[in-house]
């Protein structure tokens, strides 16, 4: 039989590098100086040793300390046997434009508030639960599925869920965005929903059918090899269900009210006319087409 054929074939190969995804309008290097609180006992990277000092350190570990952490998740949990090789905590990433770059559509104070405030609030109080926690050392990803335990998620998954999502969201927003995709995405968007007009609609009735705070997603579904819209509740991330996140909207209080008050719908509507990135959206996408392609065990994350 065949192999089946690749998803977005008018986009060029290879895919892009990993991230971070900086906008060509985008300057970079700005900050709040908001530094983060750094934990009680700052990490050192073992790769950042020398190899024979960091497999020393390493093996110590596994024998000495990773082995009773695992047998504990284990007990907890049964969680995976997997355990990273990096020992390192989390930092609060940077809004790939300026502050204010957003603006009408979402203003300089609501962007310093998620960012500087929620953002920053969610990778702070992570840093301190991995600080006492067997799942320190995994990679975002990885500690998002983990963490989520098969749907009774530990203490680590909302804030690990939450610096992850919100990372995601302000990467799937630029300036002067919105308006119509071009090339291999909107050919999938057109192939998958019927026409663009129609995904447009779908991922508005989706972000105003969830009562309360939660996402709204553009996932590719993997098994299905197309795409869908998808809510989650609070900090759920798809991640957790296997889908690849091509792009994402905030619908916690904290996004919109400042600008919208009780609007959602307009909130919503901006978003897909001016703010969504749809060179994020296309990167993202030609990634994950490598990902479903070649049949790689580890979901791209753009």
């Amino acid at each position: 039989m065949p192999p089946p054929a690749p998803l977005f074939l008018s986009l060029p190969s290879p895919p892009p590098p990993l991230l971070p995804i900086h906008h060509s309008k985008a300057p970079q290097g700005l900050t709040l100086n908001l530094p983060l609180t750094s934990p009680r006992k700052p990490a050192r990277p073992v790769a950042s040793l020398a190899p024979a000092v960091a497999t020393r350190q390493y093996d110590w570990m596994r024998k000495h300390v990773c082995s009773n952490w695992f047998k504990t998740i284990r007990r907890q949990g049964g969680l995976s046997r997997r355990y990273s090789k990096i020992v390192s905590y989390y930092g609060l990433t940077t809004p790939p434009y300026k502050l204010d770059a957003l603006e009408p559509y979402m203003s300089r104070r609501t962007v310093e508030l998620h960012w500087g405030k929620h953002h920053r609030d969610y990778v702070e109080g992570l840093n301190k639960q991995l600080a006492s926690s067997p799942l320190y050392g995994y990679t975002l990803e990885d500690l998002i599925k983990e963490a989520y335990n098969n749907g009774n998620p530990l203490p680590e998954y909302n804030n690990a869920a939450q610096v992850w999502n919100h990372h995601f969201f302000s990467e799937s927003m630029q300036p002067e965005g919105g308006g119509l995709p071009e090339g291999g995405v909107l050919q999938q968007i057109e192939k998958d929903f019927g026409s663009f007009t129609n995904f447009r609609e779908e991922f508005i009735s989706s972000a105003l059918q969830l009562l309360g705070s939660g996402w709204v997603w553009l996932v590719l579904k993997r098994n299905e090899r197309k795409l869908s819209v998808v809510h989650t509740r609070n900090a759920i991330s798809p991640l957790a269900f296997g889908d690849i996140p091509i792009a994402s909207l905030d619908l916690w209080e904290h996004a919109y009210y400042l600008d919208y008050k009780d609007d959602r719908r307009t909130y919503i509507t901006n978003f897909m006319d001016h703010l969504i990135s749809w060179d994020t959206v296309t990167l993202r996408m030609m990634r994950a087409e490598s990902f479903v392609n070649l049949g790689e065990p580890n979901i791209p994350v753009a």
